[in-house]
């Protein structure tokens, strides 16, 4: 059965009560230990020799009940792949491997990888989407070994998407985030080289109802076009949802473009009346589509 490892602290420490940072050192304790190839025994000395009684404890319970936490999954993986015969066994079966967001790896799961696909396996990442490291991920340490494995190294530094106003702000972050500086691939396309700017607050209502004003000028001066708010966290971006609400602005939340409400219906309608006789014999499969989907009375938030 598993479990993550938050949930047996909560668990472990029923009737107690514990700081947050103690339930974090248990937490951390448990997952730094778990991200080497050690044996259960191993954890159990470790944390003994550590004195790390909570977690220790946690982790005899765990054992006791037959349990498995995700941080055990790859430690029982890397330990069951250190058998020779049993890597060979996955390193011939698959002629090639993939591995994608490889900044986000920890060392562990590149071991994993490496062990099934050293010196076959594709790599495709970039250093300054790493957003892992709480979870172990090591993005410099990875880079090295996975450029030091790789007879190629392919980098695209071309942006199809930002103008060089933008990517100016952008470049300006790449020491501290190890990306690459990127180029506009069509300066001419963006008047006067665009325009970037930057903004600091300390309160979130103003900083929310000025984001709102920079929305209404920008769609007032240009109503056929579109502004995109993104914050980091949705707990961050409620307050700029209430403040767009108050607004009068129409306004389209797309948390997720592939998985909202609206789309996931329309999939399901479209896969229940498809029938794949009519579908193989159509001339225009992608209009057969497009017809079964009614696409054409479907509107998209940004015109409605």
């Amino acid at each position: 059965m598993l479990m993550p490892e938050n949930d047996w602290v909560r668990l472990q420490s029923h009737g107690r009560s514990l700081h947050w940072d103690t339930i974090h050192a248990v937490e951390h304790a448990l997952s730094s230990l778990k991200r080497e190839a050690l044996s259960d025994s191993e954890i159990e000395r470790f944390l003994e020799d550590a004195g790390e009684d909570l977690a220790l404890e946690i982790e005899r319970q765990r054992r006791a009940e037959n349990r498995l936490t995700y941080d055990d999954l790859p430690r029982m993986a890397e330990l069951i792949l250190a058998n020779d015969k049993v890597a060979s066994l996955y390193y011939n079966h698959f002629a090639a491997v993939i591995v994608d967001e490889y900044q986000d790896l920890t060392p562990q799961q590149l071991r994993l990888v490496n062990r099934i696909g050293l010196n076959r396996t594709t790599y495709a990442g970039d250093l300054a989407q790493g957003i892992y490291s709480f979870a172990g991920a090591k993005p410099a340490e990875v880079d090295a070994q996975i450029r030091a494995e790789c007879s190629t190294v392919i980098e695209f530094a071309e942006s199809h998407r930002s103008s060089p106003a933008v990517l100016e702000v952008v470049n300006s972050l790449a020491p501290l985030t190890h990306g690459l500086p990127l180029t506009c691939a069509e300066p001419a396309s963006w008047p006067g080289g665009g325009l970037a700017g930057g903004v600091a607050s300390n309160d979130v209502y103003g900083e929310a109802k000025f984001t709102v004003d920079i929305a209404r000028l920008v769609l007032e001066h240009a109503p056929g076009q579109r502004f995109r708010i993104i914050a980091r966290t949705e707990g961050r971006r409620r307050f700029v949802d209430e403040a767009v609400e108050a607004s009068g602005i129409t306004f389209h939340r797309w948390d997720d473009p592939l998985l909202d409400t609206d789309t996931a219906r329309a999939t399901k309608g479209v896969l229940s009346r498809l029938d794949g006789a009519a579908f193989n014999a159509a001339e225009d499969r992608l209009a057969f589509l497009r017809s079964l989907a009614e696409l054409d009375t479907i509107e998209p938030p940004w015109l409605s």
